[in-house]
């Protein structure tokens, strides 16, 4: 637990300039449209007006939530005593902390009531960031017509245990277009020196369960078959990237293989890279405020 005034945890703080998280896209013509900015700039502090944000990047310092004015236990203010931390930046211009190659600044999280063990520390992101996430939850809906109306999370494509689809029937109803699919295998296929069967010209294995710690591993499902008692089991291929530092002598070169006989409940459904909800167009994108005062007059540099 902490007391009122004990500090829970310091960061410092990597400078970096806000047009750097710009995002841009060529269109069929070749123009560069503006897509918006990453992600990143939500684990930023800042000031809408500067170009200057601030990114904390000690350990858990990015989990901490936004509780506003009334909900907060904790707040944000500048290290006194650390060597880490330089203040005569509060008094440098925004371009001249951007020139700099390390770290500076330092913040320090404190407690502003007693906060006891499993309560969440919550701070205050600020006025503003508060206003453009209202804005943002009343316009949100909105963008369901504008092209997002196929867009299916892959969580709630496994809670309603959604059929999975052989080439044929995805070419007649297919996926949405964030969603690809992944299976639970062992590893065996892409370690194992014998091979007793070929299918389509791949190395064919049949199914085997991995352990419960057993990391997913994109595959195609291209076939189905239905046996005695109507239970359906898949073939599915399997691709695995070579890493660099993988044995090329004690171990197998195969990259892909096949898989007979999985369950279904050994396929999962995955978002592709770049396609779940925090990369939709129009989400939500804000640095979070400081509290007043913190973020010096000297930093503000757009109109």
């Amino acid at each position: 637990s902490f007391q009122k005034g004990e500090i829970i945890t310091t960061s410092p703080v990597m400078q970096i300039r806000r047009g750097r998280l710009k995002m841009y896209r060529k269109s069929f013509g070749g123009k560069v449209e503006s897509a918006g900015e990453q992600l990143f700039l939500n684990y930023c502090y800042g000031h809408p007006n500067s170009t200057l944000l601030l990114f904390p990047y000690a350990t858990g310092i990015n989990l901490l939530n936004h509780g506003g004015v009334e909900g907060s236990n904790a707040l944000l203010q500048w290290a006194s005593n650390l060597p880490l931390h330089h203040s005569d930046w509060l008094n440098w211009t925004a371009d001249a902390i951007l020139a700099e190659e390390t770290a500076g600044l330092t913040l320090e999280v404190v407690a502003t009531k007693e906060i006891r063990k499993g309560q969440e520390i919550l701070i205050d992101y600020g006025w503003e960031w508060e206003a453009a996430w209202e804005k943002h939850m009343q316009t949100w809906k909105s963008q369901s017509g504008k092209g997002e109306q196929c867009y299916v999370p892959a969580d709630v494509m496994n809670k309603r245990k959604a059929q999975v689809k052989t080439p044929k029937e995805k070419r007649e109803s297919p996926y949405p277009p964030n969603i690809k699919t992944a299976c639970k295998l062992s590893q065996l296929a892409f370690h194992s020196h014998i091979t007793t069967q070929i299918y389509n010209g791949f190395d064919a294995f049949n199914y085997q369960p991995t352990g419960s710690s057993g990391k997913p591993m994109p595959c195609d499902v291209i076939a189905k078959d239905t046996g005695k008692g109507g239970k359906d089991t898949y073939v599915v291929l399997v691709r695995k990237k070579k890493k660099d530092d993988e044995s090329t002598t004690l171990e197998p070169k195969r990259t892909e293989a096949v898989v007979m006989g999985v369950p279904r409940e050994a396929i999962l459904f995955i978002d592709k890279p770049y396609t779940d909800e925090q990369f939709l167009e129009g989400a939500f994108r804000h640095e979070i405020g400081l509290p007043q005062g913190m973020f010096s007059e000297n930093w503000i540099d757009l109109s």
